[in-house]
């Protein structure tokens, strides 16, 4: 394969941006061997740092000794780390020619107590003008209690679910706490102290995850980013964290939190809106002020780099000398830490009974089983030994061992050559955050196209379906797993090898860079715009001087907590709905307005509202009534699946029942459950556990949930007030011939052919292009005065109709040069969102003021990089059209409340709406 078709493509980035990147380590060390007495305590089960170290006089020895060391370490010469975060470290060095250079925030990894403050600085200006990096000075009692206790022992553990025993009764737990609060502060006053106007903050994983919150008090407006790359438990493990709302509390005050997959993500929402009763949508967490936003972002491998590491001479050397050694038998491969999530001991297990089940592969497969260290306890590894030495002694001879097992870290071209030769690889990760063993491996068979064993607890399962993916505490299924892929077709191994390779070359590294950063930049963007502070406040003064000089509006209207105070028909104040009603039929009334009220409520209570000229959106975009028509278009397609309903009339009916002063609303589509009579605080708890059972229960049907004011709605996923405002675009200004041709259809004795539909729309066509050119000269001109019904009297019957209809549409003056857009609540979000989106690309598509008439159009895409909260249920396709000019469109988009939101005005109640609107027609 083509080193062309290697490079990863690189979409924006500013090359003179600065990051400052803080992980727990930096991603260099001192090499020099003085520097390993002083480096930091390898943690173990339970045990303190001193009897880490292996006795006390030891330590007194490394501590006594350590001045004459400090110098060493001063004028030691740093390289690459083989500690910390390798993944991490090589992807940003892949983007090193593609973007400023980084700037590392962290510890050395050796233990510098008794530096003096002097010493401090040298280090830290060799550093920083030598490699980049701001070192971190923490002391070993920092140290032994936020990395050895409260990382490994109470978030490491639980985060990959496993079962902690750490001691609480004796108050360890609270003083490890106390020592993670500090090294989170040490972190914080570092960026803070480094941190230039503009730069980008992007702190790493779970030794961090107070840091975003402790550096966004001291800097409000930075931009600001948290990964995590380790998994991020279900809500169940998590809610048994003594300090999990302070945990959680730290990463909302990120502008994005990134996850490896989508899964991580996912608990990350549900544990969010259940245990801090916060509002979400699927791709962000609805807080006050802000927007966090969250997404799943893989990390990949290097591959330009690995691939030239690839061709350096030892590796071929040591392929062939592997294959020699081992010839006429199969190969399979295993290199893991042999901690407790790795899973070394059920692959042991699992590859004895492979052999037990099948006698005739004995002599002829052989593991090699690579453990590298580890900063676990050792007691795995008298366990592993014990599972290899049994093994071996059962079915192994004096010319054959089954299980190679190498306990120690091997050279990087070892472990390519040993990837390269293998004929399996085998990976049973009982939890995992990213496996990048596997890209490494598929990148290594670009010849033998070994198939890949990997667990479903991996990283990596999701998105490599042409593996063979396996339960790793199912033995008998791992063991046919292996004997699957050992006895696979060469022509099987190949459309999977190339099915893997397709994605490994897509996921890079660099991509997986770019891609944080890109969104992150654009998240903090829309963040610093829709703060609640920053909104402000709607003088209807300037709406009137907008509205008194435009030629049409369309104006977008909510009904409950906009026109009206009450969120629901039970709450509503009759003379405010007497109200409503004549404000809408005064605004209907005037010739220059297109009126909408885009209502949440079903289309039955909505039937009394028979004003003319006016348009009605029902419940939250599922139907809609246009003003020149009586019947209801549904904007829900006539397949789609509405079995959740039941599902979540049941989750509904549990929690009613156990809600006094709530109740279900049954929609045609949607279904609602209030509990504004209800107790407030336990009301919201209620909904907390009510949504996340839900997500919990139908996370595979095409639904979202929407948390509006004390209710809960369960809405299909792509229909939203958005969609209907793509839909009524098209009405208005250029969809007329659809309506034509469908009531054409509906009166001919036969349905037009697809020749005689490609007649009409290439007619259809020339007959707009110049009905644009003479909207732009009259704007009263109509179709049928260019083109006679008579020129077409040769045609067929059906197309004659169809163009007779097209011709007796006249072109209103259907170009809206004022949108004004005014909502309340979480469903009004969708349709502030895509105005903004629609107004943002028709800038974009025309530069400056001048403005072109926008529409949504199904069949065109917008390309964008940006990260909407709203994404999963507001149209993502939002188009331009080169019709008519008009350089003077104004969009207004106003919520009501002081409040985080996409909309670019606020007003305080319903009183100033309902005044306001009042006024524009007096104004007029």
């Amino acid at each position: 394969m083509s080193d062309a078709n290697l490079q990863p493509k690189i979409g924006k980035i500013n090359p003179n941006q600065r990051t400052l990147i803080a992980a727990m380590f930096l991603p260099i060390s001192a090499t020099k061997d003085t520097a390993k007495i002083t480096a930091f305590p390898t943690p173990t089960k339970r045990n303190s740092f001193i009897s880490t170290l292996a006795t006390l006089s030891e330590l007194k020895y490394a501590r006594k000794s350590l001045k004459s060391f400090n110098s060493d370490l001063l004028t030691a010469e740093f390289s690459p780390s083989n500690t910390g975060n390798p993944g991490l470290y090589n992807a940003v060095k892949s983007m090193e020619n593609r973007m400023a250079e980084p700037f590392w925030i962290g510890t050395l990894g050796s233990n510098t107590d008794e530096l003096d403050d002097i010493q401090k600085r040298q280090l830290e200006n060799k550093l920083t003008f030598n490699h980049n990096c701001y070192p971190v000075y923490v002391t070993q009692d920092e140290v032994e209690g936020h990395y050895n206790q409260f990382c490994k022992q109470v978030l490491w553990k639980p985060f990959h679910y496993q079962l902690s025993d750490y001691s609480k009764s004796t108050g360890k737990e609270e003083d490890a706490w106390k020592y993670y609060i500090q090294v989170n502060q040490l972190f914080a006053n570092s960026i803070v102290k480094n941190y230039q106007t503009g730069d980008i903050i992007w702190v790493n994983d779970y030794h961090l995850m107070l840091v975003p919150e402790m550096v966004r008090k001291l800097i409000p407006k930075a931009t600001i980013g948290f990964f995590l790359h380790i998994p991020f438990p279900s809500s169940e493990i998590f809610r048994c964290l003594s300090v999990r709302k302070q945990l959680l509390n730290g990463l909302l005050a990120a502008d994005l939190v990134g996850f490896q997959i989508h899964a991580f993500m996912r608990h990350f929402l549900m544990t969010c809106s259940r245990l801090l009763s916060l509002d979400s949508t699927p791709k962000a967490i609805l807080m006050d002020n802000s927007t966090v936003a969250v997404g799943s972002y893989p990390i990949g491998i290097d591959l330009e780099t690995l691939n030239r590491k690839r061709k350096h001479p030892e590796v071929k050397n040591l392929v062939e000398l592997l294959k020699e050694k081992y010839a006429g038998k199969f190969v399979v491969i295993g290199r893991d830490k042999n901690d407790y999530v790795k899973g070394v001991s059920p692959k042991l297990l699992a590859f004895e009974r492979f052999l037990e089940d099948h006698p005739e592969m004995h002599g002829k497969v052989v593991l090699i089983q690579v453990s590298l260290s580890t900063a676990e306890a050792n007691e795995l590894e008298t366990k592993v030994s014990g599972i290899v030495g049994r093994i071996n002694s059962k079915f192994g001879t004096i010319e054959y061992v089954p299980i190679v097992y190498l306990h120690q870290d091997i050279s990087f071209n070892h472990y390519l050559a040993l990837l390269t030769m293998a004929d399996a690889c085998l990976i049973t990760s009982l939890r995992d955050g990213m496996n990048l063993t596997s890209h490494e491996y598929v990148v290594c068979q670009d010849e033998k196209h070994s198939p890949l064993i990997i667990s479903e607890f991996a990283g990596t399962y999701s998105s490599f379906g042409a593996a063979l993916r396996v339960n790793p505490w199912d033995t008998t299924e791992v063991a046919n797993a292996i004997h699957e892929a050992l006895t696979m077709s060469s022509e099987d191994k190949e459309y999977r090898w190339k099915m893997l390779y397709s994605y490994v070359s897509e996921n890079t590294a660099q991509k997986f860079v770019e891609t944080y950063l890109e969104d992150l930049r654009n998240r903090h963007e829309e963040n610093t715009r829709a703060l609640a502070t920053s909104i402000p406040f709607l003088s209807f003064e300037y709406v009137r001087y907008e509205y008194s000089k435009s030629q049409k509006r369309l104006l977008l209207l909510d009904d409950d907590g906009t026109l009206l105070t009450g969120e629901c028909k039970e709450e509503y104040i009759p003379s405010q709905v007497t109200r409503m009603t004549k404000l809408l039929e005064t605004l209907c009334s005037d010739p220059k307005n297109m009126v909408y009220l885009m209502s949440s409520r079903p289309r039955a209570e909505l039937k009394h509202l028979s004003i003319p000229n006016l348009g009605i959106c029902a419940e939250s975009g599922c139907f809609i009534r246009f003003p020149d028509r009586n019947s209801w278009e549904s904007m829900v397609s006539s397949g789609s699946d509405l079995s959740w309903r039941g599902k979540v009339r049941e989750v509904f009916e549990y929690y009613t029942d156990r809600t006094p002063g709530s109740f279900i609303e049954e929609k045609e589509i949607g279904i609602a459950w209030h509990y504004s009579s209800a107790d407030m605080k336990y009301g919201d708890w209620q909904a907390a556990e009510c949504q996340n059972h839900i997500n919990n229960t139908l996370q595979n049907f095409p639904i979202h949930i929407l948390q509006r004011k004390r209710c809960i709605e369960v809405y299909l996923r792509n229909v939203s007030k958005a969609t209907g405002i793509r839909r009524i675009l098209q009405h208005h200004q250029a969809k007329y011939y659809k309506a034509a041709i469908h009531s054409a259809d509906s009166e001919l004795p036969h349905t037009p052919t697809l020749t005689e539909r490609a007649s009409f729309v290439s007619e259809r066509n020339s007959v707009v292009a110049e009905q644009r050119s003479s909207i732009i000269s009259d704007r009263t001109s109509v179709i049928g005065e260019r083109h006679s019904i008579s020129d077409f009297k040769n045609r067929d019957p059906g197309e004659v109709k169809i163009r007779t209809d097209l011709t007796e549409l006249k072109i209103k003056n259907e170009i809206c040069d004022l949108i004004l857009c005014i909502g309340n609540d979480r469903a009004d979000e969708y349709m502030f969102e895509y105005l903004r989106k629609l107004l943002k690309k028709q800038r974009n598509m025309n530069g400056g003021g001048d403005v072109s008439l926008i529409l949504g159009d199904d069949n065109q895409s917008l390309e964008t990089n940006s990260v909407s909260s709203y994404q999963e249920s507001a149209p993502t396709e939002v188009t331009t059209t080169s019709l008519p000019r008009n350089p003077e469109l104004k969009v207004i988009t106003c919520t009501v409340g002081c409040k985080s939101s996409a909309a670019r005005w606020h007003v305080s109640n319903v009183e100033e709406v309902v005044e306001g609107l009042s006024n524009l027609f007096i104004s007029s």
